[in-house]
C-alpha cells in the first residue's frame, strides 16, 4: 500500500472518530426550553439556560456536579 493511501485510510478514521464525537455531544445536549425558575433552588432561570433547555442554575448544577 502506498504512503498516500495510507494517510488518506488515517484522515479518513480521524474524521469518522471527530464526526461520532461531535454527535455524541450533540445527543446530550437538551434542547427546547427550559423551566423559567431552577427545579432545585426556585431561583429565576438566565434566559440562555432556558434557550438550551437546563433545568438547574449554574450554582445548583455545580454542587450536584461536586463529588
Amino acid at each position: 500500500m502506498s504512503e498516500e493511501r495510507m494517510l488518506e485510510g488515517e484522515t479518513a478514521n480521524y474524521e469518522a472518530l471527530r464526526d461520532n464525537a461531535i454527535n455524541l455531544i450533540r445527543s446530550q445536549v437538551p434542547t427546547g426550553k427550559g423551566p423559567a425558575h431552577c427545579i432545585e433552588c426556585g431561583d429565576d432561570m438566565p434566559k440562555e439556560r432556558r434557550d438550551h433547555g437546563f433545568v438547574l442554575c449554574v450554582d445548583c448544577k455545580t454542587l450536584e456536579e461536586r463529588p
